[in-house]
């Protein structure tokens, strides 16, 4: 958690932690830690992109904030209800009937 919050906004200061603490778990007598070293050592990049700050907008006001993918994964989502409850339906209008009108977001 303190390397989450200490590293909020500065992705060079976290590549640097990412990589002492890669080397102090590889470096352990235990294989489980050597293993999650490893896991670091492989999703180095997207672990760090994660600390990259983005201007939003939001409530009538700018903001930075982290960059996230949970806005594409809500899309994934819906796609994905949409389709699980279409199921059974062999008739379009009656597949799109079944869903009320979504005001724009």
């Amino acid at each position: 958690m303190r390397f989450n919050s200490r590293n909020a906004g500065n992705p060079t200061a976290a590549r640097e932690e990412l990589i002492e603490l890669i080397a102090f778990y590889a470096n352990s007598e235990h294989s489980m830690f050597r293993d999650f070293a490893d896991l670091l050592e492989r999703y180095q990049d997207p672990i760090v992109n994660s600390f990259v700050m983005v201007e939003k907008m939001g409530n009538g006001k700018i903001y930075n904030s982290r960059l996230s993918n949970g806005p594409i994964e809500s899309i994934n989502r819906k796609v994905k209800d949409l389709k699980r409850l279409g199921r059974g339906f062999r008739n379009f209008e009656h597949f799109r009937n079944r869903f009320p009108e979504q005001p724009p977001s």
